[in-house]
C-alpha cells in the first residue's frame, strides 16, 4: 500500500545556515561553562584548541548551501569532541552532566513567547497545539537532515529520513545517540510532555513524536 506523504515547507539554505550557527553557539555556551565549572580555565583552553583544530573556515563569498555544509561539519566535530573530552576527563558522571545541561540549554533556547503561547493553546485545544508544534518541528528538523513526513495529526508526528546527513561524518554516532535520541527526546518530554521514539536502520531513521 502506498503511503501518502504530508507536504511540508522546505527550509532555504540561508535559514539552515543561520540555525546551524545558533546550534554552534548553544554548544559553545553549554559545554564551555560546564568544563570551566568542573575542570577549570586550563581545560577550557585545552578544549578550545581541540575545537579550533577541527573547525573549517567559512568563506564570506561561499553560497549559503556551502556555508551551511561547512558549519554543519563543524558542529558534528565540535559536538563529538566535546562529548569525548567531557567523558575522558569526568567519566560517566560528567557524561550525565553533559546530557542534563544540554537539555536545560535547549529549554532556555526554546522559551520564546511563541512557545509560551503554544503552551496556552495546548491547555485550550491540545490537538490544535500539537499539530502547530509538529509543523514547526518538521520544518526545524530539516536543519539536521532532509526528511519526509508520513503522518501529522493532532496526536502524532512521523518523520522519516532515508539517509540521515549527520551519519555521513566521522565520530557521528554521538550526535545520533546523545544529541538526537537522548537530549532531544528528554527536552520534548520535559518541556512539552511529548514522547519521542526513533527507529534507526543503518543510515535511515524514523522519528515518531506522540502527544501523551
Amino acid at each position: 500500500m502506498m503511503i501518502l506523504m504530508v507536504e511540508i515547507k522546505e527550509m532555504p539554505y540561508d535559514e539552515k545556515y543561520s540555525s546551524m550557527l545558533s546550534y554552534l553557539k548553544l554548544l559553545d555556551d553549554n559545554v564551555l561553562s560546564l568544563v570551566e565549572k568542573e575542570l577549570g580555565a586550563q581545560k577550557v583552553a585545552e578544549l578550545g584548541t581541540i575545537w579550533q583544530n577541527g573547525t573549517q573556515t567559512i568563506r564570506e563569498d561561499a553560497t549559503y548551501e556551502e556555508k551551511f555544509n561547512i558549519a554543519y561539519g563543524n558542529w558534528v566535530r565540535k559536538y563529538a569532541s566535546a562529548f569525548n573530552f567531557v567523558s575522558d576527563n569526568l567519566g560517566e558522571n560528567g557524561v550525565e552532566k553533559f546530557k542534563d545541561t544540554s537539555v536545560e540549554a535547549m529549554k532556555r533556547k526554546n522559551s520564546s513567547p511563541a512557545l509560551y503561547l503554544l503552551k496556552l493553546m495546548r491547555a485550550v485545544s491540545p490537538k490544535t497545539a500539537f499539530r502547530t508544534f509538529a509543523k514547526q518541528m518538521s520544518y526545524q528538523l530539516q536543519v539536521i537532515t532532509p526528511l519526509s513526513v508520513s503522518e501529522l495529526s493532532g496526536n502524532r508526528l512521523v518523520a522519516h529520513t532515508s539517509h540521515c546527513k549527520v551519519l555521513d561524518y566521522a565520530d557521528c554516532e554521538v550526535c545520533c545517540t546523545v544529541s538526537c535520541q537522548n537530549v532531544t527526546a528528554r527536552w520534548l518530554e520535559d518541556q512539552f510532555k511529548l514522547k519521542m521514539t526513533t527507529n534507526r536502520q543503518g543510515k535511515s531513521c524514523t522519528v515518531t513524536i506522540d502527544r501523551e
